[in-house]
């Protein structure tokens, strides 16, 4: 037989053959999914940047965006490798709550949390009536950062 091996010296497996088969599970080598990918957007270099890297220090992926219109494109291009949006509610062009509102409507189940700077900017009551998941207030603790992408991260991936 083709690939198998034969043990004729081994008492216990005379004349056994052992097949590619035999071993089935034992000597498999798991692949594990790719790790989360999450689009960073945020019309600002530097905190996108910074955002990303700190995805990348989670062990997660990151996909830098600089533009509502931008995230929207690579969520329809990755629709699934994107597991998560950082979206950043004032920018340029479309911003936060508009991209929310494109998001929701292509892909309801997506996950995103909200990045805006101050507290009279939206209220955390607004966001999620809105479709985030929550609001995250800038200067971010990357603490804070990571309780808050890993709570909307599958169970197993946390």
């Amino acid at each position: 037989m083709k690939g198998a091996l034969s043990f004729p010296t081994w008492p216990a497996l005379q004349g056994a053959t052992v097949t590619p088969h035999s071993f089935a599970g034992v000597s498999e080598r798991r692949v594990l999914p790719p790790p989360p990918c999450v689009l960073v957007v945020d019309d600002q270099p530097f905190v996108r940047d910074v955002l990303a890297r700190a995805q990348r220090g989670m062990g997660l992926e990151a996909l830098p965006a600089a533009s509502g219109e931008e995230a929207l494109e690579l969520c329809g291009l990755d629709a699934g490798r994107v597991g998560l949006v950082l979206l950043d509610l004032r920018m340029p062009g479309k911003g936060g709550l508009a991209a929310l509102a494109e998001l929701r409507q292509e892909r309801p189940e997506l996950p995103v949390l909200l990045v805006c700077w101050g507290p009279g900017e939206l209220s955390e009551q607004e966001a999620i009536r809105q479709g985030a998941r929550a609001l995250l207030r800038k200067p971010l603790r990357l603490g804070e950062l990571e309780r808050a992408v890993r709570g909307c991260l599958p169970a197993g991936i946390r």
